[in-house]
């Protein structure tokens, strides 16, 4: 097995925790911002924490304070957060006095390389790993595709500045693109809603994973 990191982001279902455990996922990251598209109550994320053993539980903040952030993480004994990208340098700093935190970089059509390297830079020291999201605004195929707005030289070289998990609409082509040539430090794989109550194909996720784990 490789040592490419998973950060498995999103999970609100006992069938995803354990779907990600059983692949060694590194972290397991459940919502705390209550409008959060994934959020659920503390008290179900305290229930699926029980069944699941192996990966380290993070949280996703919203635009809290860190005190409020910090309160929720040792209320649910969570062991790392990951930060929105909006989320102040100064609430951050604060956090990484406690926990490890994973900055979230979500790329847009008007993201520049000479303005993510300046955010890069920044929030670095204060950083355990960024989370660099090409799915949010649907850029996977822009970047890796056409190379806009970021080209794969840039994203390299990056990748080898700082601990870079990719967060992207993957699929086993791109993927062995992205391990090929840009090494990065993992990858965040995204959770998402049942079937119905502990059904779920994960045919899709599966294959990624078994490229990650062994590719």
């Amino acid at each position: 097995m490789n040592g490419y990191k998973i950060l498995a982001s999103g999970i609100s279902n006992l069938t995803d925790a354990r779907f990600f455990a059983a692949w060694e996922a590194d972290w397991l990251a459940f919502e705390l911002d209550s409008s959060g598209e994934s959020y659920i109550p503390p008290a179900r994320i305290a229930a699926i924490k029980e069944w699941v053993e192996g990966p380290a539980i993070a949280g996703t903040a919203g635009l809290q304070s860190a005190t409020e952030i910090l309160r929720l993480c040792r209320d649910l004994s969570l062991g790392a957060v990951v930060a929105p990208m909006a989320l102040p340098l100064e609430t951050q700093q604060e956090l990484s006095a406690f926990l490890p935190v994973f900055k979230e970089i979500v790329v847009e059509p008007a993201s520049t390389e000479e303005n993510l390297e300046i955010f890069l830079e920044s929030f670095a020291p204060w950083t355990a790993y960024f989370v660099f999201n090409l799915s949010k605004n649907q850029m996977t195929q822009e970047v890796f595709s056409q190379e806009r707005p970021l080209s794969g030289t840039w994203l390299a070289a990056i990748c080898a500045r700082y601990p870079i998990l990719i967060h992207a609409d993957l699929e086993a082509s791109i993927l062995k693109d992205i391990l090929n040539t840009l090494h990065p430090a993992g990858f965040c794989l995204q959770g998402g809603d049942e079937e119905k109550t502990g059904f779920k194909s994960f045919d899709q996720l599966d294959e990624l994973l078994e490229i990650i784990r062994n590719g």
